[in-house]
């Protein structure tokens, strides 16, 4: 039997009125349903958006993506300048320091940068009209490759633009001019190498000059690798770093001491004076005339471990500094060879009508220095 259309029509109306009170109860029934978000990686935060700039930053855990690039720096982490082409560092736009100061120059090799930092930072600790004290520049390309402890700052390259803006005078004239009156900064305008002075300060100085972790470990590579064949086993070798200073220096040994470039007859001497005190020493030769060390020098126990071309006087001082002991011939970068290395110094005299200022100044030290004679 069918039910009739009055039975109907009340059940569509007893349904209807059903989903109509479903409806009501569920109050979130007409939001739309949002769409399913991509799985993160763990650990990773979602994006969020920056209202100052409108870009995608993360807010937290894992690398952050910044701009398209990678290794942003972390929230709550300090600031780092990065001084790029554009920057004003780099531009020489950076302002001059306000006030009277002191710089020095930045003349010569290697070796005489190091005589003038050094005796920069010893005068201003000594003397306070010297202070503050800046480097220049090129003084702080030359050495922070080398060196990451340097506390003295760099002055700005518009600083140096023009000498007009320094008051230049010589070392041996700093306390006439600093007492005097002036209104500009004073530069030391010569090649002072006060070693007298500042080896008062030997253990800060070092300090200051200790070699990048790159740089030892390439030194100590090259050390190993010149060296293994010749010091297998026992007794440890005792390595004597030899520094060799000839080319431009024949000039200066005429002009400053009437003298003559010492040779294979003083190092001779010098080696063989080694070789009686030390016990298996090997002779780890550098020069910036690798030729005539190849020549010159021979023997079981010697190695010609200096490099050549660009960046050579750097690499060989790290490597020099690595010996227990220093033969050196003449000039600033043989003396810092010693000074770094920190052991015995055999040094030639009676090349000339005076020895070098260096040789004096050493002498005047507790450096254990052997004075060999040249010819």
């Amino acid at each position: 039997m069918f039910p009739s259309r009055r039975h109907l029509l009340l059940c569509v109306t007893f349904i209807t009125l059903s989903l109509l009170l479903l409806l009501l109860a569920t109050p979130d029934w007409y939001r739309p349903v949002r769409p399913m978000q991509p799985s993160r990686p763990p650990g990773r935060s979602p994006s969020s958006i920056d209202r100052d700039t409108g870009r995608t930053v993360g807010s937290g855990g894992g690398q952050r993506v910044r701009d398209g690039k990678q290794g942003a720096r972390p929230a709550g982490s300090r600031p780092t300048v990065r001084r790029g082409k554009g920057s004003a560092a780099a531009a020489g736009g950076a302002p001059c320091p306000s006030g009277l100061f002191t710089t020095i120059s930045a003349h010569g090799r290697l070796g005489n940068k190091l005589c003038e930092y050094a005796t920069l930072w010893t005068l201003q600790r000594d003397d306070p009209r010297a202070r503050p004290a800046w480097i220049l520049p090129e003084m702080q390309r030359a050495l922070s490759p080398l060196f990451g402890k340097l506390p003295l700052p760099t002055l700005p390259q518009s600083c140096v633009k023009s000498e007009s803006h320094f008051l230049k005078v010589k070392y041996s004239k700093f306390d006439q001019m600093a007492s005097a009156k002036r209104r500009r900064p004073i530069l030391i305008s010569d090649y002072p190498c006060d070693a007298k002075r500042f080896h008062k300060y030997r253990d800060t100085i070092l300090r200051q000059l200790t070699f990048r972790d790159s740089v030892h470990q390439e030194a100590q590579r090259r050390l190993r690798q010149s060296t293994d064949a010749l010091c297998d086993g026992l007794p440890p070798c005792t390595y004597i770093g030899v520094h060799v200073r000839r080319t431009d220096y024949r000039t200066a040994v005429r002009r400053m001491y009437k003298g003559t470039l010492v040779g294979e007859r003083y190092l001779t001497r010098a080696l063989q004076l080694c070789r009686r005190r030390y016990r298996r020493p090997v002779f780890v030769v550098s020069s910036d005339d690798l030729s005539w060390v190849r020549r010159r020098l021979r023997g079981p126990d010697i190695v010609i471990a200096g490099s050549g071309g660009a960046g050579s006087a750097e690499r060989d001082l790290a490597l020099l500094a690595q010996c227990n002991h220093t033969v050196m011939t003449h000039g600033t970068y043989g003396f810092w060879a010693a000074y770094l290395a920190q052991g015995d110094v055999f040094a030639p005299t009676g090349f000339g009508a005076r020895d070098s200022f260096l040789s004096a100044a050493m002498g005047q030290t507790d450096l254990n220095i052997t004075m060999v004679p040249a010819f």
